[in-house]
């Protein structure tokens, strides 16, 4: 009898233990699923902070071509783009900043166009400067000063538009060794900087239709340039033709 229920309790014994492995391996499962949500929860999570971590954008600009950096000034917005192209729009007068300290001096050589919006009023003194690898501008139609030292010592070859310009700072134009060709027809021109063109390589500088200019506001103006015409058609050709005699370069000047 004894020995029967010691047998008994053995076959239970051998039942209780042969269900355990369906048992934890149901509970290995459960386990297994839970860890599998959290890490793809985890994962969904660094792909949102991803999204969201300020990165540079890659998305393209109005030109075109995608983002490389962009920024505030003053009024105005700023945005270049990994092709060279700089984009300044807002309303109202751009800041002056000291040599090498506009917001996008960083990617001076870089800077392969400019464009400027007709809403923006004034260029900032050395806004371009070291800009060697900017070629040609038109000024806008709404560009009332371009300021001292604006251009200064860039890769220029070639200045255009300006129809409302009153005024060209000191300097502006200093240094631009490969600019050869300058036309302004502003009838609102005042006054042009002293060595606005000096180490240039214009030969004849145009300010066609301007009738404001006055003996002090182009004092000096062509001071060490290679400047040996000026085109003032359209303006007060016989008083120009004092302005701008040998005093204010040093040597004989045609005016036409």
């Amino acid at each position: 009898m004894k020995f029967k229920r010691l047998l008994a309790s053995f076959f239970a014994a051998t039942m209780c233990f042969s269900m355990l492995p369906a048992v934890v391996s149901a509970d290995e499962v459960a386990l297994a699923n839970d860890v599998a949500i959290v890490e793809e929860a985890e994962q969904q999570s660094i792909v949102m902070i991803a999204k969201d971590s300020g990165s540079p954008s890659t998305s393209p600009s109005p030109s075109g071509s995608p983002t490389q950096d962009e920024g505030k000034t003053g009024k105005l917005s700023w945005k270049l783009t990994t092709s060279g192209v700089l984009l300044i729009s807002g309303k109202g007068s751009m800041p002056n900043y000291g040599y090498g300290k506009a917001p996008w001096s960083k990617y001076a050589s870089d800077i392969k166009t400019v464009k400027i919006a007709s809403t923006v009023s004034s260029i900032g003194k050395f806004a371009f400067g070291k800009c060697t690898s900017l070629t040609s501008i038109s000024i806008p139609s709404g560009i009332k000063t371009i300021g001292y030292g604006a251009f200064y010592k860039s890769g220029l070859k070639k200045v255009s538009g300006g129809s409302k310009v009153t005024s060209i700072g000191k300097s502006a134009f200093y240094g631009c060794s490969k600019l050869t060709s300058f036309t302004i027809t502003s009838k609102y021109l005042k006054s042009i900087g002293s060595y606005a063109f000096k180490g240039t390589k214009i030969k004849t500088l145009t300010i066609k239709n301007t009738k404001k200019l006055t003996k002090k506001g182009v004092k000096k103006s062509l001071k060490k340039s290679s400047i040996k015409k000026v085109n003032v058609k359209n303006s007060k050709r016989f008083l120009y033709s004092y302005y701008f005699a040998k005093f204010n370069s040093g040597k004989k000047v045609k005016v036409y």
